[in-house]
């Protein structure tokens, strides 16, 4: 008999998100990055890590 388990990894990462870029109306029209994801060394806005 062969058992199998299947695991189900997941990471919770921080957010950082800028109030002011999104009350300017500036990340509607994707002028400047709006949320930066904590990558724990620095914060980085490619959203890869989402």
């Amino acid at each position: 008999m062969v058992r199998t388990t299947s695991h189900c990894v997941g990471w919770i990462i921080q957010v950082l998100i800028d109030r002011e870029v999104i009350l300017s109306g500036a990340a509607t029209g994707g002028e400047q990055p709006w949320k930066y994801y904590d990558l724990g060394d620095g914060y980085c806005a490619y959203d890869f890590f989402a």
